[in-house]
């Protein structure tokens, strides 16, 4: 039997890929099964074979925890993440880390850690176990590969740092840095007991929302967009993508940030505005105006009436902001 077969305890054909593999798309991770007595596996961690006794020699070459790249703030929170998005936001980006993730695979397992996940997911040996807890289950072996970790906020620090630096004039730098001074004060109080597994179920739910808005951007006729608190677009409608002269596909996953967008005095406007009610629970939405423009032609400028609202997390942290624009001089 291979090795997908013997963990579900079903009858498998003599294929490779055999045809239940086959069936399940994982036909790549179909293999013989170790005989009986065979020390090939001899791991005690591994998803796939829990029984089989020995050490898990990981790689040390690659670091197991996510480091705090910003030697100069003492860390105060639980999660290396928080501490790190904080470190970023007092020191504002001078630095930024490059974590690795997790070991890629274990010396004495032929599976990659990559591999591993998508044999623990598609396990069905335990039918008792509750949905809730196979999906806990699943979520921690995605962590384990890799595959699933907390956003790395720091790097959206620098790369607005570097706009800064190079795009707006120091009065308005000055008015943005203190409004992420506001920001920091709440950051700093809403941040104080979260784990790096909370940020992971806030990223999941975060990826939820991006499919909410699938449907909700296809359904509008207005120009709209998604961005994380740090300005990366993840989502935008053809609308929105029109309107600015980018290709849709330039807007999606975080490629170019909302205040790339916008005019300067607007950006300054944006950040004051959205610091104010970052984290103010009696309001969420903000109604205003900017001046867009195509950061790489600047031929035109449109006026927009210009509305966004704020998405928070299960902690009361922003986690996402959806902006809508309606021009009233298209030409």
């Amino acid at each position: 039997a291979c090795v997908i077969c013997r963990k579900s305890h079903i009858s498998c054909d003599n294929k490779r890929p055999c045809t239940r593999c086959v069936k399940k798309g994982i036909a790549h991770l179909c293999h013989d099964a170790p005989k009986k007595g065979s020390n090939m596996m001899d791991c005690n961690s591994c998803p796939i074979f829990p029984l089989l006794k020995g050490p898990y020699p990981f790689q040390t070459n690659i670091p197991s925890k996510p480091c705090v790249p910003f030697s100069s703030v003492t860390p105060i929170f639980s999660s290396d993440y928080i501490n790190s998005e904080f470190s970023a936001l007092v020191n504002f980006c001078q630095n930024v880390s490059h974590e690795n993730g997790m070991p890629t695979r274990c010396k004495n397992c032929p599976f990659s850690r990559t591999e591993q996940f998508f044999l623990k997911a598609a396990d069905n040996s335990n039918p008792n176990t509750s949905i809730e807890d196979q999906l806990k289950e699943i979520i921690k072996e995605k962590y384990k590969a890799g595959l699933l970790k907390p956003y790395n906020y720091s790097k959206g620090y620098l790369r607005l740092q570097k706009y800064l630096d190079e795009n707006i004039s120091i009065v308005n730098k000055q008015k943005i840095l203190n409004a992420f001074n506001t920001f920091q004060k709440g950051f700093k109080s809403a941040a104080s007991n979260i784990t790096d597994w909370d940020l992971l179920s806030s990223e999941e739910s975060f990826e939820r929302l991006l499919l909410e808005y699938d449907r909700v951007f296809a359904s509008v006729g207005i120009p709209s967009c998604l961005w994380r608190r740090t300005g990366e677009i993840c989502k935008a409608n053809r609308h929105f993508a029109y309107l600015v002269g980018v290709p849709v596909e330039q807007l999606n996953n975080g490629k170019m940030s909302i205040y790339e967008f916008m005019t300067e005095d607007f950006v300054a406007n944006y950040w004051q505005k959205y610091s104010i009610i970052a984290f103010d629970n009696k309001q969420k939405a903000v109604i205003t105006s900017c001046v867009l423009e195509n950061p790489q032609s600047f031929k035109r400028s449109i006026k927009c009436a210009f509305s966004f609202t704020v998405r928070r997390d299960k902690f009361d942290i922003p986690s996402a902001i959806i902006g809508n624009f309606m021009p009233y001089n298209p030409q």
